[in-house]
């Protein structure tokens, strides 16, 4: 079983924006997808040591909106939720969204897609994440209930 954790972060290039961090198993996501595209990112010649992703907007990511319970804020990628963004700061420029499924016991993270598919490495796997529902959920309601306290200036 996996364990997610969000941080509230302060937004690269965007002024007065917090975005969310995404820690898997201890882990940031941005962390464990740049070691999955690294061989693939050496063998086009690119620099595999820096990330090609930023946190996504908390705005779009946290509650109210359903993104990380298999609702997407936005229909860029029908199906998927965006977890990632390219460091531009654009979903459409490059994104790695996931295919949320919620069961009564379980959230899982079952499809993943790198965006846009023409620039995607088609070979990288990225494997499919189950989490507690219970530590997922409330750990996505700690996190708004938090990002919400700042938008009332608390």
């Amino acid at each position: 079983m996996n364990v997610i954790e969000l941080e509230l972060v302060p937004g690269v290039g965007w002024t007065n924006k917090l975005t969310v961090a995404i820690y898997v198993d201890g882990e940031p996501l941005t962390e464990r997808v740049r070691k999955l595209e690294a061989p693939f990112r050496e063998a086009e010649g690119s620099d595999a040591s820096v990330s090609r992703y930023q946190w996504v907007q908390a705005r779009s990511l946290l509650l109210p909106r359903m993104h990380l319970l298999g609702i997407p804020a936005f229909p860029w990628f029908p199906g998927f939720s965006e977890v990632l963004v390219c460091t531009c700061g654009e979903a459409m420029c490059g994104a790695i969204a996931v295919s949320v499924q919620v069961w009564p016991e379980h959230v899982g993270w079952l499809a993943w897609r790198q965006f846009p598919l023409a620039e995607a490495y088609r070979e990288c796997e990225f494997r499919p994440l189950l989490f507690k529902r219970s530590q997922y959920v409330a750990e996505l309601l700690r996190v708004s209930e938090q990002y919400a306290q700042t938008l009332n200036g608390n």
